[in-house]
This record gives structure tokens, C-alpha cells and sequence, in this order.
């Protein structure tokens, strides 16, 4: 039976307006990546203020403040701020971007949105906007701080709420060098099973990599490459295959190894625990 053809558009290639669809799925995409990242920032500066800041620590007030997060830069999805920072930035044309009135929209956004030092009055406007640039460096890959140093001498708040920014900086950056010094120092033990005591049939020892891709000191101890990721396969000179676990809170507790096997009868160790026994 005959089908019929669809019709196609082979005179014209492409409609004027798909290049405000496209803008408009730029600015869309640049939206869902930067609340993405708000997301990660209030995660981290919670883990980094957990026991030092109020707003960690009282229930209600984390509840509350979570849920004002959650609602971050709602409004430029608003009729007052859309199109206007969406001209302003992913233009079509230079004429739309001239037309876009986004001094309008910006005054506006500030006045919705207290995370900007021009309108942060409160402790907790001062922790959502170290949120936000947070978020930002990101996207940059850049120090937040530096970029409150470099805009402090313009921002008109409170002197007390300077000193409270740079607390907040100071938590943050405690956190990550403990961080990043559990991944890079001492932090790999790696549970290697070849017979240390023939009389005794234990089978388990402790090999503690001082920093990850120290292959020398892994290669001293009968290992062929220090493993750069927890759950990164390695082989010892036997033969034997082994990995590592990932046994952590968050981001705080300790990684040990484990047989590839699960739970060692011979040697006691259990994967549920935080310990391994001494060979």
C-alpha cells in the first residue's frame, strides 16, 4: 500500500526563532548548573560549620534556612527578570541585549534576593551570599575568598558582618584541608592477604600508603601501584587481586581495605567495622 510522504522543509533550513530557543536553553542549562551548585555549596559550608555556627546547630533554624536555599534566585524565573537577563547575557543580537532594560530586572533581583551584599542586612544574608559565591567558584574554579577580597572595599555592610564572612571562610577552609588531608596523607590502608605467621595462619596485615600515586613506597611493601580512588582495583605481586572499600561519614570517617572476598574468617576482619586487627 502506498504511504504517503511527510512533508519537509527543504526551503527553509532554519526558523528565525530557534535562535531564541537556543538562547533561551543556554540560559536555561546555565540556571539548573548554578542551583546544582548552590545545592553542593550549602552542603559543604553545613558540613564546615557543624558544630561552630548556630545555624547548623538548632534544628528549626537549619529546616528554615534549608528551605530558603531551596528557593534560591527563584525569581529570575519571574516575568520582572527572564527575558531580561536572558537578553542581557545569551543574547540573539546586540540590539536585544541594548533593549533587555536588565538594570530593571537586577534592582529588582536584589530586592527579592537578600544574598547580595547591596541589600544583605542579617547573619543569615551574610550565609547565603558566601553560599553563592561558593556556588560561583564552582563554575570558575576559583577561591571564593579571593573574590570577597577583591569586592570588600566596594561592599557597604557592617563591619561585624565582615568579620562574620571571614569566620565562615575560615570554617570552610579548615574543612577542606582536613579533607584534603585525609585523601592525601595516611589516608589509604590497604588490607593485603599473603601468610605473615605460617603458625598461626593469619593472613591480614596493614600497609598504610602515605599519599595517593606513592608508588614507591607501595611497590616497598608488595604492592604494584598505590591506588588513586577507593574503589580502584589493585594487584599485588602474587597475583592476588584486592580493593578498596570506601568506609566513611560524609566525608570524615577512615577508608579501609577489605577482601574482595567480604568478611576474612582467618584473620577476624569484619566489614562493618571501623578497625582492622593487627597482624
Amino acid at each position: 500500500m502506498f504511504k504517503k510522504k511527510e512533508p519537509t522543509p527543504q526551503f527553509i533550513k532554519r526558523m528565525k526563532g530557534q535562535d531564541y530557543i537556543d538562547s533561551t536553553r543556554k540560559y536555561l542549562d546555565y540556571l539548573e548548573e548554578h542551583l546544582n551548585n548552590v545545592a553542593k555549596a550549602f552542603s559543604e559550608l553545613s558540613e564546615a560549620c557543624n558544630g561552630k555556627e548556630y545555624w547548623v546547630g538548632d534544628d528549626f533554624t537549619w529546616w528554615t534556612f534549608k528551605a530558603e536555599v531551596e528557593a534560591h534566585d527563584l525569581s529570575k524565573f519571574s516575568k520582572e527578570e527572564f527575558v531580561q537577563y536572558r537578553d542581557n547575557f545569551f543574547h540573539v543580537c546586540d540590539e536585544d541585549k541594548e533593549s533587555s532594560n536588565f538594570h530593571v530586572a537586577w534592582e529588582n533581583h536584589k530586592d527579592k534576593n537578600h544574598h547580595h551584599h547591596e541589600t544583605a542586612e542579617h547573619y543569615i544574608d551574610i550565609v547565603h551570599m558566601v553560599i553563592d559565591w561558593i556556588a560561583m567558584s564552582y563554575k570558575f574554579g576559583d577561591n571564593p575568598r579571593d573574590f570577597y577580597n577583591k569586592t570588600k572595599p566596594s561592599m557597604n555592610i557592617d563591619e561585624k558582618l565582615h568579620q562574620y564572612v571571614d569566620e565562615l571562610f575560615s570554617h570552610l577552609e579548615e574543612y577542606r584541608a582536613m579533607r584534603n588531608a585525609e585523601v592525601r596523607h595516611f589516608t589509604f590502608q590497604i588490607a593485603r592477604h599473603f601468610p605473615l605467621d605460617e603458625r598461626i595462619g593469619r593472613c591480614q596485615r596493614l600497609v598504610e600508603v602515605k599519599a595517593i600515586g606513592d608508588t614507591a613506597f607501595a611497590r616497598s611493601h608488595g604492592v604494584r601501584s598505590a591506588a588513586p580512588h577507593p574503589l580502584h582495583r589493585i594487584t599485588r605481586r602474587d597475583g592476588e587481586r584486592i580493593r578498596l572499600e570506601r568506609k566513611t561519614h560524609l566525608l570524615d570517617g577512615v577508608r579501609l581495605g577489605q577482601c574482595a572476598r567480604g568478611d576474612c574468617q582467618r584473620c577476624g576482619y569484619n566489614s562493618d567495622r571501623l578497625t582492622i586487627p593487627n597482624a
